[in-house]
């Protein structure tokens, strides 16, 4: 599960940055409400790319 580190709104979505299990940092852009935005966010998996 990744750590939510920053949001930023952005235009009708979020810029959600995460820290990944690996430690690396990473710009996840979601839409939807905040909280859908958080819940994407936190299952982001980098190697794919996309939620899951």
């Amino acid at each position: 599960m990744n750590q939510i580190m920053s949001c930023i709104p952005v235009g009708s979505g979020w810029y959600i940055q995460v820290l990944l299990p690996d430690g690396k940092l990473q710009w996840v852009p979601c839409v939807g409400s905040f909280q859908e935005a958080i819940d994407d966010a936190v299952r982001w998996k980098s190697e794919k790319g996309e939620t899951t």
